[in-house]
């Protein structure tokens, strides 16, 4: 797509909501955000043009914000905590009672199609952020200064052998290895959690392998690492970091780099 003069951000949790909105101003674009409250980072406020900030229960207002800002294009990034979703009552809520009951599931992929019809049926078109952002996402190779041991490079491979497996029932993207045994599987928890449990387990050194989802729609959800993730896989002595090379975003490359270096773990794109 031609880069467009405006384009509104439905915002989640995590840091590549705000990572996007940055890069994508730097482009000359305006962002208009709208934040999950409670939910999405408060430094969105100071990498965006306008925000606006939403309880759940709040959705039914987006259409008019749509409208009044000009928004023609938009991009969903930042899951909403499935936990948010099982634990509140959202039967007064029209339009998340809606989204729910109209997916059969509670599978992310379902949600996030639901979602993106719901948007476009108002006349948006829901992009994939890759489309603004393709220089953050690496392509096959060694990332850092440490390759993978002859070892490491066989739970690579069972690894994303799982991850795919695991993908394909929608479960997650991250699984952890260590001598072809699976640690933990990315669920509703997250990344990050799923490493941690890896390192209670294992005593540190074993691999953690990212991948998309079989068949995943590459407008949302794409797998992304960032310091976050490094932090994670420090705290819990991992060895080796691989994601999909050419589908994966790496936020601050230059930061995560380092850090992996200077803890002797290995990043590859597979």
């Amino acid at each position: 797509m031609g880069v467009p003069d405006r384009i509104g951000l439905l915002a989640g949790e995590g840091e590549f909501p705000v990572i996007f909105a940055g890069e994508a101003r730097k482009k000359g674009i305006k962002v208009i955000a709208f934040a999950a409250k409670g939910i999405a980072s408060k430094e969105l406020e100071g990498r965006v043009d306008k925000i606006y900030w939403l309880d759940l229960s709040e959705t039914g207002k987006l259409p008019f914000l749509f409208l009044t800002n000009r928004v023609r294009k938009l991009v969903m990034l930042g899951k909403i905590p499935k936990s948010i979703l099982l634990k509140k009552d959202f039967s007064k809520s029209e339009e998340i009672s809606s989204l729910l009951k109209g997916t059969g599931d509670r599978l992310d992929d379902s949600m996030m199609r639901k979602a993106a019809d719901i948007v476009e049926k108002l006349g948006l078109k829901v992009v994939s952020p890759a489309e603004l952002l393709s220089d953050m996402i690496p392509g096959k190779g060694v990332l850092t200064s440490r390759r993978p041991t002859s070892e490491e490079w066989e739970d690579i491979e069972f690894g994303r052998e799982m991850a795919r497996a695991f993908g394909k029932l929608d479960i997650g993207q991250t699984v952890t290895v260590k001598n072809k045994a699976v640690l933990s599987v990315e669920a509703i928890e997250g990344t990050d959690e799923a490493i941690t449990r890896a390192g209670r387990f294992s005593d540190g050194g074993f691999a953690a392998v990212k991948m998309i989802k079989p068949g995943q729609d590459p407008r949302f959800d794409i797998p992304a690492v960032g310091i976050r993730t490094i932090n994670s896989l420090v705290e819990a002595k991992a060895s080796v970091l691989a994601i999909e090379a050419g589908k994966t975003f790496l936020a601050n490359r230059d930061e995560v780099v380092a850090k992996a270096d200077a803890h002797n773990i290995s990043i590859v794109a597979i």
